[in-house]
């Protein structure tokens, strides 16, 4: 049960970060194409 919760967190970190990521880099490039 523990390490099934600890893999669903790990899980939604991951896609928390890709998300946080994608965010950053559009921001960047919308900032740089300005």
């Amino acid at each position: 049960m523990l390490g099934d919760a600890q893999a669903s967190t790990s899980l939604f970190f991951s896609a928390f970060l890709f998300l946080f990521l994608r965010l950053s880099v559009h921001s960047s490039t919308k900032t740089s194409n300005t």
